[in-house]
């Protein structure tokens, strides 16, 4: 049947549809090497569009085509909607640590410190903590901060009698941050 005919050309899950397909078929897509590359295959039956559609149904906005067992086909019972959170943490490149018997995706630990993954990844790769270190220390106040509050009501008292430029250089930090605490986006007062 031509794609015309079901009248979901163009739609989102038309496009999941056809990258799923393409991933799996065409050596010229990037993604090609982790799937067809890797013998990832669409079954048979899921070649047309409406039997793909019948098996799955519809996606909701915020969903995923995924495969159950990431070493197993596209077919039906081996592949779900996902939300896209739940998927980014099945993916093969997710880093993997374990501490004190439990075993989770370096996200889930930055998340529990309170901190973001890149600042986990830089305590365990470029400052060289040990993992106990870099998964019992707690989230500075404010790691990065140049100001403290007391320099920031004096930004705020100084600006417009001086440029920002001039606080900036004052203070040895950017306009932009010169410019957000007189808008009250960092450094807000409660």
């Amino acid at each position: 049947m031509p794609a015309e005919r079901h009248g979901l050309t163009g739609t989102r899950i038309y496009a999941v549809w056809q990258a799923m397909l393409n991933r799996c078929r065409n050596p010229n897509v990037v993604e090609y090497k982790n799937y067809g590359g890797r013998g990832i295959k669409v079954c048979e039956r899921w070649l047309t569009f409406e039997n793909f559609l019948a098996d799955m149904g519809d996606l909701s906005e915020y969903a995923t085509i995924e495969r159950v067992n990431n070493d197993g086909h596209y077919e039906p019972g081996n592949v779900q909607w996902a939300t896209y959170y739940a998927q980014s943490r099945n993916k093969t490149n997710n880093r993997l640590l374990s501490f004190k018997g439990q075993t989770k995706i370096l996200a889930d630990w930055a998340s529990d410190l309170g901190i973001s993954p890149g600042a986990l990844i830089y305590r365990l790769d470029y400052k060289g903590w040990s993992l106990e270190k870099s998964l019992t220390t707690p989230k500075p106040d404010r790691p990065n901060a140049k100001l403290n509050m007391r320099q920031a009501r004096a930004i705020r008292a100084l600006y417009p009698s001086l440029s920002m430029e001039k606080i900036a250089a004052k203070y040895g930090v950017s306009k932009k941050t010169v410019l957000n605490i007189i808008h009250g986006k960092i450094f807000i007062e409660g």
